[in-house]
């Protein structure tokens, strides 16, 4: 299967879509995304369905809330930042959908502080037919004000820190009330599926590193990551590995190109889709004109640099998100142990 592929969210919209959805009953919008096999795109790939499922079956009459996480916590990923930018309506159009399928009347489309392009984009976009009063709201800023839990924290006027769960935001949400949290690329494919039946066969990631031409693009899911790296123009240099998944993912050895861009395929190979970063990491380069023993590597030619790189940046974010603890897998003392074990060989 080829990586590319018509482009669906960046550069489709749905005219009509909100109207076509108002037609529908409940069940029968549940049924289309059911049909879609739309899976949440944030990260997990949990069935959407399933999720705006669980959040009805919690609701006891009392209010429900949904929250479009745009967020971008990954800083080499920002693939809500792209589609808003492209398509703020597709975006804003999901968002009242899902408020219709499950019965929210309060909606927040949550953005980093930074995504200054992106939020002039959505609020060009909003009118006043989407039958869900909407906030834009700014998230703190680093790593961790992206994380479900936390962004609930930061709505209520709180420091970003992490929730225990269960309970879940389906059931235990936004002012402890049942909650419906999706990325903004989930919400996008929305209109898609009301006015076309689409099927959810695409998703945004983000190429980095060392690639002829980075940036965000739109491939087909199951694609193989050597074809996502071929539509950046492929490697710049011999590859030694490649990082999928951003700071919580995994490294593959360069001969996994084969391995397949799917929810169920990159846990297989050791790694997770994360936030849809796929960094090509390049072969060791050593100056000839030095010693032998003076001789260094690269900044981004050793995937344990690499991986040491990451997860400084990973440790300080949760760190200026006020959320590192001891024993908090951002927390300073195990990002140093672990980060350091990897380029001592003990990792």
């Amino acid at each position: 299967m080829p990586a590319s592929t018509a482009p669906r969210l960046l550069e489709s919209d749905a005219p009509g879509a909100l109207g076509r959805v108002r037609d529908l009953s409940v069940e029968q919008l549940l049924e289309l995304i059911e049909k879609s096999n739309l899976r949440g795109r944030g990260g997990a790939g949990y069935p959407f369905v399933d999720k705006i499922r669980a959040v009805r079956h919690n609701a006891d009459g009392g209010p429900i809330f949904l929250i479009a996480n745009a967020y971008d916590a990954d800083p080499g990923s920002p693939l809500s930042r792209t589609l808003l930018t492209r398509n703020a309506a597709n975006v804003l159009a999901g968002i009242a959908i899902a408020a219709r399928a499950v019965g929210a009347t309060q909606a927040y489309l949550y953005l980093h502080p930074e995504a200054v392009e992106a939020r002039a984009a959505a609020e060009r976009a909003m009118g006043d037919d989407l039958g869900v009063d909407l906030e834009i709201a700014l998230g703190p800023g680093g790593f961790m004000g992206g994380e479900e839990s936390a962004l609930l924290a930061v709505l209520e006027s709180r420091r970003a820190m992490a929730r225990q769960r269960p309970p879940f935001p389906a059931s235990q949400g936004l002012r402890m009330r049942p909650t419906l949290i999706a990325s903004g690329e989930t919400l996008a494919w929305l209109p898609l599926i009301a006015t076309e039946q689409a099927r959810a066969s695409t998703k945004l990631v983000s190429v980095t590193g060392a690639v002829v031409r980075p940036g965000v693009y739109e491939v087909s899911l199951g694609s193989q990551l050597g074809e996502i790296l071929s539509e950046a123009g492929g490697a710049s240099g011999k590859l030694k590995g490649i990082h999928v998944g951003g700071p919580t993912g995994g490294i593959l050895s360069a001969s996994r190109t084969d391995t397949r861009f799917d929810f169920d395929d990159l846990r297989v190979a050791g790694t997770h889709m994360g936030s849809a970063q796929v960094r090509a990491i390049a072969a060791t380069r050593r100056r000839r004109s030095s010693p032998i023993w003076r001789r260094r590597a690269a900044p981004s030619a050793c995937p344990a640099a690499s991986a040491r790189s990451a997860c400084k940046r990973f440790s300080r974010a949760h760190i200026r998100a006020w959320a590192a603890t001891p024993t908090s897998p951002g927390s300073t003392s195990w990002g140093r142990t672990w980060r350091d074990s990897l380029c001592v060989g003990s990792g």
